[in-house]
């Protein structure tokens, strides 16, 4: 029998693909059909779903629901503020509130398709390590140092006649 042990390590890479766009448009939900279904029929499970693969806490987008009144998505545009500035996409901050708050679905969408392409370019590393003990240390040479003398215990004070007795 072999002695290995295999040990496998997911390692981020850096994307290889060099560019500043997302890898799909706003607009491009029926390229992926199922995401696109998802999307607009669950929205808050797939905002969900996009925040968790993305890195998030799974239920961030739920504060859009109640947050800020519920008319500013800024969970939403602050996660894709975030992606664009990670994967070095190009975009301004008004273009994120304008796509979050008006096509929150397709954002999200967009967001989805994007993690998905970006994992995908991420490849485990395996490696195999031999897993044979260490040859024994060599004797030493030199002779030990001699024990260090023994010291007497400390002696501690006789707590027998405590509580002192008051005249």
């Amino acid at each position: 029998m072999a002695n290995t042990m295999v040990v496998s390590q997911p390692v981020a890479m850096q994307s290889t693909v060099l560019s500043n766009q997302w890898s799909t448009g706003i607009f491009d939900c029926l390229d992926d059909l199922p995401s696109c279904c998802f999307s607009y029929w669950c929205f808050w499970c797939a905002a969900c779903q996009t925040s968790r693969d993305y890195g998030e806490a799974l239920c961030l987008p739920l504060v859009d629901l109640f947050g800020l009144g519920g008319c500013v998505p800024a969970i939403a545009m602050a996660m894709r503020a975030d992606m664009r500035h990670r994967y070095g996409i190009q975009g301004s901050l008004m273009e994120d509130f304008g796509y979050a708050y008006i096509l929150p679905a397709c954002v999200y969408c967009q967001m989805y398709r994007e993690v998905k392409a970006r994992q995908a370019q991420v490849q485990p590393v395996i490696l195999i390590v031999p897993n044979n003990p260490p040859p024994p240390a060599a004797p030493a040479l030199q002779a030990s140092a001699p024990p260090p003398p023994a010291t007497p215990p400390p002696q501690y004070p006789n707590y027998e006649a405590f509580p002192p007795s008051l005249p």
